[in-house]
């Protein structure tokens, strides 16, 4: 520490903090006129406390509020010299809140002080408290229920509002119990009454199919004016229609003109009227499921036939089965002649048309008879039947047994089933008479051929046989008259 003397003026230069005080020794004297006569002295102690030179100070200030920026608790501050560090996002100021759940921090919780003051606000969530329920009520004046109930439900301190209906055949007079206001613990009613008119109109909803009719006449019922009286349909209004040539959902509005009711409040819009009364029907046009399946076929001729035969299915136009009985045909089928033939299926108004076709079929087996080098020796036989019957041509009946012929094989197939072609079977017969041929000398070729003229014609009976049989018995016949002039000759010569 260091004291200066200035002319009065005492500095201390270099003191430390720790210094609470400083102190200085006196010894003086003075003279006063005569410096011999007139001395005047004095001396002491001096002690100085020391205090610290005022400095300036800063503020930070901690709120507590909830998203809509309400004090939900009381607010803390801390100060400081300017430029010192603030700390307050400690548990000392990031509180608990009991009904709140902490959301976020508005301000800077660390910093230093200022001259301005600072705010630090920590922003909470209310926690939801389940309210009591609110019922809407609608009645008439006798207190009768005329719509549904609305029950309303929220948390604590949320607002709600009910509405005022627009209830046919009823004019709105007024509400009881608080229309619009907060959710309490309790549950609360809300009642609005209204007077009964007269008036009436009734109208249904209704489902189509594609493809059916409809009239707006179709889904009125009756309406009834203020005064009691029948309103006929030509004096409703309409609004809207109804394509019933594609599915979908049609509106229609029936209203009663308003010379018929008088006019009733609108909803929203108190000082506004609105006259006649309108009820909405609701058409839903569904796709058509009306199907008939049927197929084509092909008979023979003789075959039985019934226009059920060629019906496979069908469905009404609610998509359900319905039987052969609900279907409408046209056409016929004549299976004794072969041909083809159209016969329709009608269902609702959906038509099939199928064909039938009708053929003659040659299912028979032809049995044949022929010698060897293939000349018919017999005439033939046939038997014929229904495909897929059996046939046996093997029996006595067919097997014959011909005059001058053996036996000797069969072609084909004797026995079996009809089918939708023609068979064959043919049996194969060796000549039992021919031998080897004879060459006779030629010096006796003129008495042969004499012989051969002048032998006397012989006539065969009638068997039966064609005439193929009857040639070869007559050539027969002349070989055994050579043969034996043959021999005749040879023992003359003898």
């Amino acid at each position: 520490m260091k004291l200066l003397l200035n002319y009065g003026t005492l500095t201390w230069e270099n003191l430390d903090s720790s210094t609470t005080s400083v102190q200085y020794d006196f010894d003086r004297q003075y003279y006063w006129q005569d410096p011999m006569k007139n001395k005047i002295y004095f001396s002491g102690t001096v002690i100085q406390p020391l205090e610290d030179a005022p400095t300036a100070t800063g503020t930070v200030k901690v709120n507590y509020i909830d998203e809509q920026g309400n004090e939900i608790s009381s607010s803390q501050s801390v100060s400081g010299s300017v430029g010192e560090n603030y700390d307050v996002g400690t548990d000392q100021y990031k509180l608990d809140i009991r009904g709140y759940t902490f959301k976020e921090i508005q301000g800077n919780v660390t910093g230093t002080f200022s001259e301005q003051p600072q705010n630090v606000s920590y922003v909470y969530s209310k926690n939801p408290v389940v309210g009591g329920d609110v019922t809407v009520k609608y009645v008439d004046t006798e207190g009768n229920k005329i719509s549904d109930d609305i029950v309303k439900t929220g948390n604590v301190g949320d607002v709600y509002t009910t509405d005022q209906k627009i209830i046919d055949a009823h004019t709105f007079q007024e509400v009881k119990g608080n229309a619009s206001v907060t959710f309490t613990e309790q549950a609360q009613n809300v009642t609005y009454i209204y007077s009964k008119n007269k008036a009436e109109l009734k109208v249904h909803d209704s489902d189509l199919y594609v493809g059916d009719t409809w009239t707006a006449f179709d889904n009125f019922d009756e309406a009834i004016n203020q005064e009691g009286e029948e309103v006929d349909f030509k004096d409703i209004e309409i609004n809207g229609n109804v394509d019933t040539s594609r599915a979908g959902v049609y509106e229609v509005k029936y209203r009663i003109i308003p010379e018929y009711i008088p006019p009733r409040i609108v909803q929203g819009n108190e000082g506004g009227t609105a006259g006649g009364m309108t009820k909405t029907a609701t058409i839903t046009v569904h796709e058509n499921k009306t199907s008939i399946v049927a197929k084509d076929s092909t008979l023979n001729v003789g075959d039985t036939w019934n226009a059920k035969d060629n019906f496979i299915s069908a469905t009404n136009k609610y998509g359900t089965t319905i039987e052969f009985s609900d279907i409408i045909t046209s056409g016929s089928v004549d299976t004794t002649k072969a041909g083809k033939y159209e016969i329709t299926y009608i269902n609702n108004g959906i038509s099939k048309m199928v064909t039938v076709v009708v053929i003659a079929l040659n299912n028979s087996v032809s049995v044949h008879y022929q010698d060897e080098q293939g000349n018919k020796i017999s005439s033939s036989q046939s038997v014929s039947g229904n495909v897929g019957e059996a046939y046996d041509v093997s029996t006595d009946r067919y097997k014959l047994d011909i005059p001058g012929y053996t036996f000797k094989e069969v072609k084909g197939n004797v026995t079996g089933s009809f089918t939708s072609k023609a068979q064959t079977v043919t049996y194969i017969y060796s000549n039992k008479n021919t031998k080897d041929d004879v060459t006779p000398s030629s010096s006796s070729n003129d008495e042969l051929d004499a012989s051969v003229k002048t032998a006397p014609e012989t006539k065969l009976p009638e068997t039966g046989f064609n005439n193929s049989l009857s040639i070869i018995l007559m050539i027969a016949g002349l070989v055994t008259i050579l043969l034996s002039l043959f021999m005749g000759r040879k023992q003359l010569k003898k």
